[in-house]
């Protein structure tokens, strides 16, 4: 004790200030760092799904090229054959069959491009507006108690933030 009051320190008030500091603990984990951590699970898991669902999607594309693959194929044999019974109409049947194929092959990759290409994006925005409605949420709980000052700079971080994910 004499030690702490030749430093000029007060004994009480500096177990009042760990006290304090405890508090201040506890309530920072109980109510920012869990539910933090359980937004990021659950943004986690949806990034996850966004990803198994691309690949499933590219899964899918690669067996769309591999039938028409074979639907060409199938398509020149169709042809030899054509072109061994008569040269001049097999000439005719072979480009009609394979303007029609390619035509399909195109029209089947177009479509998957955009429903690829949609899906993203859908997929993109809704974790965009997900994050931004967390955080605004988040910072509205947070900011109704602090200083002023710490307010703003909150407030400024978050809009840097904002426009980074926007980007």
């Amino acid at each position: 004790m004499e030690l702490f009051e030749k430093l000029g320190i007060n004994p009480l008030l500096l177990i009042a200030q760990i006290i304090n500091f405890l508090i201040l603990i506890f309530l920072l984990t109980k109510f920012l760092y869990k539910p933090i951590l359980k937004v990021l699970d659950e943004r986690q898991k949806k990034i996850q799904n966004s990803l198994e669902e691309a690949e499933r999607i590219k899964i899918k594309t690669q067996e769309i090229d591999k039938l028409s693959e074979e639907r060409i194929k199938k398509s020149l044999i169709e042809a030899q054959k054509i072109v061994q019974q008569a040269k001049e109409q097999a000439e005719k049947s072979k480009q009609e069959i394979l303007e029609k194929t390619a035509q399909e092959i195109e029209g089947i990759k177009i479509k998957m491009t955009e429903e690829i290409n949609a899906s993203r994006k859908e997929m993109i925005n809704k974790v965009k507006r997900e994050a931004s409605e967390m955080l605004t949420l988040l910072l509205s709980r947070l900011l109704t108690n602090l200083d002023p000052k710490i307010h703003h700079q909150l407030i400024k971080q978050a809009i840097k933030e904002m426009e980074k994910l926007k980007k």
